[in-house]
C-alpha cells in the first residue's frame, strides 16, 4: 500500500460502520481488513476509470496494453455482486483531486459508454445512488421514464412471435429515438431502437435485471420489461433473422441462432412491472 492509500486510511475508517449497514450480508472481516478493502477497491476503480478516461497511462501498462483485460474489467465493474458504497468512491475521489477541480461524473463516463445505449453528453450523477450499477441503471432509464408517467395499466394478453406478426401485415422498423426503450406501433409497423447484442451484452443485462429486482418502492422495471418484450418476440433464430434484417438488431455475435439464445435466456422467470408495454401489445393484438 503506498503512502497516499495509507493517509487515507484515517478517513476511510469514518466511514466503516455507514459502509457496512448497506451490505445484506455479514462482511466476515475485522475493521482494518474491511476499511483496506474499501480503500484498495476504491483506488483502483478510480485508477481504472481515470485512465480508461483520459488515456493516461504507457505502452506497457500491464492492464491497458490489452484491450480484453480493459473490457472485462468495464464488464466487472456493472456486475451486481462486484459493488462498493459509492459514497466511498466519491469521499476517495474528492481526496485524490483535491487541487484538480475535477468531477466525479466525468469518473461515469466510460461505464457510459460501454452500457446499454451510449451517452452522447456527460450527465450529473445522482446523488442518492448506493452504487456504480445503480448510477448507470438511473441515467440510462431516466429520460425514458418521464415517457412513461402518464401510461396506465392494462390488462395483458401476450403477442406473437416477430414471423407471426409479419404474416399478420405487421412491419418492423428501426426507431431513430435516443431512448433505448421506446417502442412504438403505428401505420402497421412496430418501430424498435437499435439493440446491439454482444459478448457482453447477457452479463449488462442480468446485472441491471437483478438491480431491479432489488430495488424497493418503484413500480417500473425498465429493462426487465424491455428484455421480456423481446423475449415475446423471438421465438425462434428465424425471428431474430427478421429483426436483425430490420436494422433492430445489430448482431456482433455470428449467427443469429447465438442472438436467439441470448434473448431467449435473459427473457426467462421474469417479473414484469404494473407499465409493462401493456399498451402495445394491445394495439397489436387488435390489429
Amino acid at each position: 500500500m503506498s503512502q497516499v492509500e495509507q493517509d487515507m486510511l484515517p478517513a476511510m475508517r469514518h466511514l466503516e460502520d455507514r459502509a457496512r449497514k448497506l451490505y445484506v450480508e455479514d462482511i466476515q472481516l475485522d475493521e482494518h481488513e474491511f476499511v483496506k478493502m474499501l480503500l484498495l477497491d476504491g483506488c483502483f476503480i478510480i485508477e481504472f476509470l481515470r485512465k480508461f478516461q483520459y488515456k493516461d497511462y504507457g505502452d506497457d501498462d500491464p492492464i491497458f496494453q490489452y484491450g480484453h483485460i480493459q473490457s472485462h474489467l468495464l464488464d466487472d465493474l456493472m456486475v451486481f455482486e462486484n459493488q462498493i458504497p459509492f459514497f466511498i468512491i466519491d469521499s476517495l475521489f474528492d481526496m485524490i483531486n483535491i487541487n484538480t477541480g475535477d468531477k466525479i461524473n466525468s469518473l461515469i463516463w466510460p461505464l457510459l459508454q460501454n452500457c446499454i445505449f451510449p451517452v452522447k453528453d456527460l450527465p450529473e450523477v445522482p446523488e442518492t445512488q448506493h452504487h456504480l450499477l445503480g448510477i448507470v441503471h438511473d441515467l440510462q432509464c431516466s429520460s425514458f421514464a418521464k415517457r412513461l408517467s402518464h401510461i396506465d395499466s392494462m390488462e395483458m394478453e401476450n403477442i406473437n412471435s416477430a414471423i407471426e406478426l409479419q404474416e399478420a401485415g405487421i412491419a418492423f422498423e428501426k426507431s431513430e429515438r435516443h431512448s433505448f426503450f421506446y417502442i412504438e406501433f403505428k401505420s402497421k409497423a412496430m418501430i424498435i431502437p437499435v439493440w446491439e447484442i454482444s459478448d457482453s451484452t447477457e452479463s449488462l443485462f442480468r446485472n441491471m435485471i437483478a438491480y431491479e429486482y432489488y430495488l424497493t418502492g418503484s413500480p417500473q422495471r425498465y429493462v426487465t420489461d424491455y428484455v421480456f418484450f423481446m423475449h415475446c418476440l423471438v421465438h425462434f433464430p428465424e425471428d431474430a433473422k427478421l429483426l436483425r434484417r430490420s436494422g433492430i438488431i445489430s448482431n456482433f455475435l455470428g449467427a443469429d441462432e447465438m442472438v436467439y439464445r441470448v434473448i431467449n435466456q435473459l427473457g426467462k422467470n421474469n417479473i414484469i412491472s404494473e407499465k409493462f408495454y401493456s399498451n402495445i401489445f394491445d394495439i397489436v393484438n387488435r390489429h
